[in-house]
């Protein structure tokens, strides 16, 4: 099996994906701001909205279990209010915050 990277894994949302990716036989990081005891064979703490810090969570992903075949792109930051009483400076904030991993890093050679 691949190698699959799981983004906000510390979230009910994000353990599911990793168990079940786990139960089918992946080697799986799991990465999230809360990082421990996320259930993969690579958990790490990783705030992404750091380019650098996402740059070296694939390295160490690929150098420990393999090249990335599936990524998994589950982090979110949403406000836990109604959401038309979200000011729109937070509202952004959260949609740059959820927007930003999108995609592989530049450095980083997509699996094919």
């Amino acid at each position: 099996m691949s190698t699959a990277l799981v983004t906000g894994a510390a979230g009910a949302l994000g353990r599911a994906i990793v168990r079940r990716l786990t139960a089918d036989g992946h080697q799986v990081a799991a990465l999230d701001r809360d990082a421990g005891g996320l259930g993969g064979a690579l958990d790490l703490k990783v705030d992404l909205r750091d380019p650098a810090a996402i740059e070296q969570a694939f390295a160490e992903t690929t150098a420990l279990l393999g090249p990335v075949g599936i990524l998994v792109n589950n982090a979110a930051v949403y406000p836990s209010r109604p959401f038309l009483e979200v000011p729109l400076a937070e509202e952004r904030r959260c949609t740059r915050s959820t927007s930003a991993p999108t995609g592989w890093p530049p450095s980083t050679p997509r699996s094919r």
